[in-house]
C-alpha cells in the first residue's frame, strides 16, 4: 500500500458504508412493499415461502451492522491517522493539507483558495508533506520500504 492510498483509507470506507446503506435501503424497500398480482396468470396453489418478510428483514439488519462494524473501524483509523499527520515534523501547512485532502476530503484545488496559495504551490506542499509522512509512517503501511511510489 502506498502512502495516498493509505491515507485514502477513511473516504474509501465512507464509500462503502454508502454503497451498504443503499443495499439496505433497496432491501427494506422490498420488505415494505405490497408487490403486484399478475390476475392474468393461471391459477396455481403454491406454497410460498413461508417466512419471506423476515428474510428480507433479516437482510436489512445484517446490511445495517455491516455498515456499524464499518463505522467503527473508520473511527479508530480516523483517530489513527490525525495523531499521525498531527505528529509530523514538518511545516504547519502539511498539517492543513493532509488533514484537508484526506480526513476532510477537499480537493487541492479547494485547498489552495482556502489557504490563499496557488495551486502548484499546494500541489508542492502535498507532495513534500506525503514524502515526510511516508519517512515517518512509511514502515507501518508500505509493502517494500525502499520501493517508493515515483511521482
Amino acid at each position: 500500500m502506498q502512502t495516498e492510498e493509505y491515507l485514502s483509507q477513511l473516504k474509501n470506507i465512507d464509500n462503502r458504508i454508502k454503497d451498504l446503506m443503499k443495499e439496505a435501503d433497496k432491501w427494506f424497500d422490498i420488505a415494505t412493499s405490497t408487490g403486484g398480482i399478475d390476475y392474468s396468470a393461471d391459477k396455481v396453489q403454491t406454497s410460498p415461502k413461508p417466512d419471506r418478510i423476515g428474510d428480507l428483514v433479516g437482510k436489512v439488519v445484517d446490511y445495517q451492522e455491516r455498515c456499524k462494524r464499518l463505522a467503527a473501524d473508520k473511527i479508530e483509523l480516523k483517530h489513527t491517522i490525525i495523531e499521525q499527520i498531527r505528529s509530523l515534523s514538518g511545516e504547519e501547512m502539511y498539517y492543513n493539507i493532509l488533514y484537508g485532502r484526506y480526513v476532510e476530503n477537499k480537493s487541492l484545488n479547494r485547498l489552495a483558495v482556502e489557504n490563499e496559495y496557488s495551486y502548484r504551490r499546494i500541489k508542492g506542499l502535498h507532495k513534500k508533506a506525503i514524502e515526510d509522512f511516508e519517512k515517518t509512517y512509511g514502515t507501518l503501511y508500505l509493502d517494500n520500504p525502499k520501493e517508493r511510489k515515483k511521482a
